[in-house]
């Protein structure tokens, strides 16, 4: 237990003095004024007032370490970090739903109205047409989902005509849904805040990462450079560099333009997306990159033990954790796997239970790392994090 007198930022780091440490400090200190011993008893009037001190002087240390924490970017949660995010120029990401592209079938000439509501087998997922279409066999039409967040939703699957319009007769999903995403966590954002930093300069790969992650929309990129003067295993030319940016509906013109301002003279982008433009010389200018792909993940908890007390809702808090985790993965990093045990294990109420990951949905379950290649982000699978007993 340490002494009042020894707290502080020590070689071991931060001590702070529990209330019990305050007690005896207040104690001690009557004691050496009164030169008397005090009973530390409940009918003690001295002892009383030192309990009252040592209560006082606890939660002034409790305010002031709160406030600290509410300025640390490492600490900070919620609002208060939101509000530090804006000092570094960085806004939090909000939600944004899932679009699907459908295709409709019915009597050529009908008009769908905006809004009309189509729904998955059991109704779990809703879409609102986005526009007024009017059918001519096998029409195209762009729906919205009606709740934010990564809803999947497969290629041909057959939708519920949840509002009845006459002459409509089907609705399949063209392509599988582009998923939305929930809103962008406190894990995310300090990442995002981290690279924040390099805006101000330009060519070096921080720099450019960092002024794609500025760009409206985008959650995560990665720059990887070649500065060799032969092409690379990853096929990239010599004295090139390759951006990787998530997701892939990110306006082009917005990471072109980014590109076009941080690439150095006489290095070359590399990539599968281009932009073209004329620079302010006149000159036709073209900017390449590529854009990655989100890989699910799989995580259980099994055989989990709890202690007693343990709160009722110990599962969701398991789950709540390993998600955030994977979350906050940045693109081309694993998904450890002494990570998710640490997480799993630092519940003070958990006493045991085994953690596997997995790629989904096929994966074979692994204590063991879930590697990702350098243009993969880790994402949790729908549903796909779980804690059982």
């Amino acid at each position: 237990m340490p002494r009042v007198d020894e707290s502080g930022w020590t070689s071991a780091g931060l001590v702070v003095p529990t209330l019990q440490d305050w007690i005896d400090h207040a104690v001690e200190r009557m004691e050496v004024r009164i030169s008397t011993s005090i009973p530390r008893t409940p009918d003690s009037p001295l002892y009383a007032l030192a309990l009252m001190v040592a209560d006082v002087a606890s939660n002034a240390v409790t305010l002031i370490l709160g406030m600290a924490d509410g300025i640390d970017p490492n600490a900070a949660v919620g609002e208060a970090l939101d509000l530090i995010a804006r000092f570094n120029s960085v806004t939090r990401l909000g939600a944004e739903p899932s679009t699907v592209m459908l295709t409709l079938t019915g009597t050529n000439g009908t008009v769908v109205p905006a809004g009309t509501r189509f729904a998955s087998s059991g109704g779990a997922i809703v879409f609102e047409l986005d526009a007024a279409t009017t059918i001519s066999g096998a029409t195209s039409a762009p729906a919205t989902c009606t709740v934010d967040g990564a809803t999947e939703l497969a290629a041909a699957t057959t939708m519920n005509i949840q509002t009845p319009v006459a002459g409509l007769a089907s609705a399949i999903t063209a392509d599988a849904a582009s998923p939305g995403r929930g809103i962008e966590t406190d894990a995310q954002l300090r990442g995002r805040m981290f690279v924040a930093r390099f805006l101000l300069g330009r060519g070096t790969e921080n720099a450019i990462r960092g002024a794609l992650l500025a760009v409206p929309g985008v959650t995560a990129a990665v720059v990887v450079s070649n500065r060799t003067g032969s092409v690379d295993s990853e096929g990239r030319p010599a004295h090139s560099f390759e951006c990787v940016v998530l997701p892939d509906t990110v306006e082009e013109e917005l990471i072109g333009a980014v590109l076009l301002a941080q690439q150095p003279a006489g290095v070359e982008t590399h990539g599968r997306e281009s932009w073209s433009t004329v620079d302010e010389s006149g000159t036709a200018r073209t900017v390449r990159w590529n854009f990655g792909a989100e890989v699910a993940v799989e995580v259980r908890a099994q055989a989990v033990t709890v202690a007693s007390g343990a709160p009722p809702d110990w599962d969701a808090q398991i789950v709540a954790a390993l998600t955030a985790y994977i979350d906050g993965l940045a693109l081309g990093e694993d998904v450890r796997y002494v990570r998710l045990v640490g997480i799993f294990g630092g519940f003070s109420w958990v006493t045991g239970g085994t953690v596997q990951a997995r790629l989904s949905p096929a994966g074979s379950w692994a204590a063991a790392d879930v590697a990702m290649d350098y243009d993969q982000k880790a994402t949790p699978a729908t549903n796909g994090v779980t804690a059982t007993a």
